[in-house]
């Protein structure tokens, strides 16, 4: 190997180190594995937000090392995970002139961030962008690496939002026309672009699933303190669950132990109604190795998403596969109906949701028919290297 080694940019909204597990984590993985030093740019980090203290990403602390930057050793190579200056202006203040100030903010924002990429990765070896606000570097980032293949990667695409931000949009449309190559994380993705009129060249258009570490879900783990209380149902993501039927399934069956777990801080008010219930438990997110001590401990494993939500092209995804594999029964709400074909108790309001965690609770484990062969991440590290052309 050469003394200056080969790197790959990468352009996500995650941190390198976080208890939000994602694809774009499995894809640093296979870049370091493949003998590439990564770039890991965390898109984007207001200043504002960094004196807020909303969560573990978006806090003072955080957002100080992440400008100086956060470095990685695996093996011979190294991950830096960094952030520019972004001096974006609150979302409260984003009205009349200020509306048109903020985008000049965001704009210039994007340049800076396409600069330090520059600068700390002068010739990378191809850049990766993730689906949301990552988008809107795209530019900026296409001027600075001219020459340099880009993947686009929309774990969630922009357009499947339940809020639809135009200019994210624009910003989509723009890098689905103009990436190499788009990796799409299921056929529901194609299908949603082509029917919004996305310009989606299907010769440079591929299908790369998400995975899960499924013999860690297969195996019997130690049982976390929070779930010695039996029975238990338990929700585990990152992102804020359906509260009205977290709160109906406590109200319906209070000796059930209702567990959620996720990254995000609770309001005051929330967090005052939350300890008005005696059998429910907040966990404000876990490391991701400790998933698999959730998830095989409990007795339902549910996933009751905000309304709305059954319209985003989640189809098969981490939450559902790692309760499949571990043979609980699973009950969702908001969540796509194809589901039911695989086993899934999908509810379609929050009285029945309740109903049947409180009835599946006794329940012997689930034999689940689908098929995993290709959902293992080592083989998404192996496909991705592959279809990157790296």
């Amino acid at each position: 190997m050469s003394t200056v080694r080969e790197s790959v940019l990468i352009v996500s909204f995650h941190d390198w180190k976080s208890k939000r597990l994602a694809g774009f984590h499995k894809i640093g993985e296979s870049l370091l594995e493949a003998g590439y030093d990564v770039g890991f740019a965390a898109h984007s980090r207001p200043l504002y937000a960094a004196f807020l203290n909303k969560d573990e990403i978006n806090c003072f602390k955080n957002w100080k090392a992440l400008m100086g930057g956060k470095h990685f050793k695996w093996m011979e190579n190294e991950l830096v995970n960094f952030t520019a200056l972004n001096i974006e202006i609150p979302g409260f203040l984003r009205k009349g002139l200020m509306a048109k100030f903020n985008m000049k903010m965001k704009l210039l924002s994007n340049v800076l961030l396409a600069k330090k990429c520059k600068r700390m990765f002068p010739a990378p070896k191809c850049v990766i962008i993730e689906s949301g606000t990552s988008v809107c570097a795209f530019s900026a980032l296409k001027k600075r690496y001219p020459n340099t293949p880009f993947i686009y990667r929309p774990s969630d695409p922009c357009i499947g939002a339940l809020r639809k931000d135009p200019f994210l949009i624009a910003a989509e449309r723009k890098i689905v026309q103009l990436a190499d190559k788009v990796l799409l994380v299921n056929e529901l993705g194609r299908e949603l672009y082509m029917k919004n009129g996305y310009d989606l060249d299907t010769s440079r258009t591929f299908i790369l699933p998400n995975g899960i570490d499924i013999e860690s879900f297969r195996e019997k783990c130690q049982c976390p303190k929070e779930l010695l209380s039996k029975p238990s149902a338990c929700y585990l993501g990152g992102h804020v669950p359906n509260w009205r039927a977290i709160f109906a399934l406590a109200e319906l069956d209070n000796d059930l132990n209702v567990v959620v777990i996720c990254p995000e801080k609770l309001t005051a008010e929330l967090t005052v109604t939350v300890n008005n219930y005696s059998n429910i438990t907040y966990i404000e997110g876990v490391d991701p190795e400790r998933v698999p001590e959730y998830i095989t401990n409990t007795e339902v494993v549910m996933i009751p998403y905000p309304d709305g939500w059954s319209e985003r092209p989640l189809g098969m995804h981490g939450k559902v596969m790692q309760a499949m594999c571990a043979n609980k029964p699973i009950v969702g709400l908001n969540l796509d109906v194809s589901l039911r074909e695989e086993g899934v108790y999908v509810t379609d309001s929050v009285e029945r949701f309740a109903q049947a965690v409180c009835e599946l609770k006794d329940s012997e484990p689930v034999q689940y028919a689908y098929d995993f062969s290709e959902r293992d991440w080592a083989h998404f590290k192996k496909t991705f290297i592959q279809l990157a052309g790296l």
